[in-house]
């Protein structure tokens, strides 16, 4: 992290905790990490030069699923102006690791394109934690860019693909082996 560096986690999260804002930080951090991850406007909003540093925040904070938060809009301001476009990924690890050890949570993090029903939550949330052997918070994320199936990311890190992408990259390779 380059100039990511200058920026202060453990100040950050004192902050929000006493504002009683970490879940709320934690919520929007994962979904403004999400939508520069997946959507053009979204980073072109980030980058768009003609509009102040406040102006873009505001934007971003008008957009549908942010929770009013202080410490959020603090730390995007931020991380606009000091342009760490490509360190997002590194701060919001850095941040919800540091969440949830506070919180003392373990969270699993599932990506599809479309809203998981009820009863696959509640799978997936049964199975992570019959693996982890503690409680899970289940994170579902949206991404239009998933074709069809689900990504889940366990709490230690594991990573199960089960997206249609990537069974057709294994299927190719599988091919592509046996000529």
């Amino acid at each position: 992290m380059a100039r990511a560096n200058l920026l202060d986690i453990d100040e950050l999260i004192r902050r929000a905790k006493s504002r009683d804002e970490l879940s709320s930080l934690s919520s929007n951090l994962a979904l403004f990490f999400h939508l520069i991850q997946s959507n053009m406007d979204v980073r072109n909003l980030v980058r768009r030069h003609s509009l102040s540093v406040e102006n873009r925040v505001e934007c971003i904070l008008s957009l549908p699923g942010f929770l009013v938060g202080d410490t959020f809009s603090e730390l995007i301001a931020a991380g606009i102006a000091e342009s760490w476009f490509s360190e997002w990924r590194v701060i919001h690890d850095a941040v919800q690791t540091r969440i949830d050890e506070i919180l003392n949570r373990s969270v699993v993090q599932v990506i599809s394109r479309v809203p998981l029903t009820d009863d696959q939550s509640n799978q997936i949330r049964d199975i992570a934690q019959r693996v982890s052997q503690k409680p899970v918070e289940l994170r579902a994320l949206l991404d239009e860019s998933v074709v069809g199936g689900i990504l889940i990311i366990l709490p230690d890190g594991r990573v199960v693909d089960l997206t249609v992408s990537s069974a057709l990259t294994q299927l190719k390779s599988y091919v592509m082996e046996r000529g």
